[in-house]
């Protein structure tokens, strides 16, 4: 979404300040918990929260220009032997008990009514940009492809 909002001269540009391309948010994290750098973009916030509340001088920050917010879903497998269960299992998931067990670990709940992690914003101050999903699975490989021919992995 950042190539097709941006261009591919943000990354050319973004590439030119010693850039270091990792596998996944934990990695980059572990970056950061070390000393070895001082910063990670579009690492996961849940991560970064969860770090500063083991004691990590950490801290979350949100681009004014906005940021993307990834939904954690919950299904129910059709043809699935206790279906009812299932149901009840997912609704329990959304209510404000179950809800108020995600902050404690450094995740936003799904629920306004439920207080961030503690040291983070609310979600409602935070400018969340929309995903187009189409835009996505249409051009991942070749959005793939190019970021790895920039950055060079």
């Amino acid at each position: 979404m950042l190539s097709r909002a941006h261009g591919w001269d943000f990354f050319d540009r973004l590439n030119k300040n010693d850039v270091m391309i990792v596998q996944g948010n934990e990695q980059a994290l572990n970056l950061v918990k070390s000393g070895e750098r001082a910063i990670v973009a579009g690492g996961d916030s849940q991560y970064g929260s969860a770090a500063r509340l083991q004691g990590h001088k950490i801290d979350n920050t949100f681009p004014a220009d906005g940021t993307f917010a990834l939904p954690s879903t919950a299904s129910v497998v059709k043809g699935s032997r206790y279906p009812n269960a299932a149901k009840l299992m997912a609704e329990f998931t959304l209510s404000l008990e179950a809800q108020k067990l995600w902050p404690a670990s450094g995740v936003y709940a799904a629920r306004s009514d439920v207080a961030p992690p503690l040291g983070s914003p609310p979600i409602d101050k935070i400018k969340v940009l929309p995903i187009d999903y189409g835009y996505v699975k249409a051009n991942a490989s070749a959005v793939k492809k190019r970021f790895s021919e920039i950055f060079s992995i």
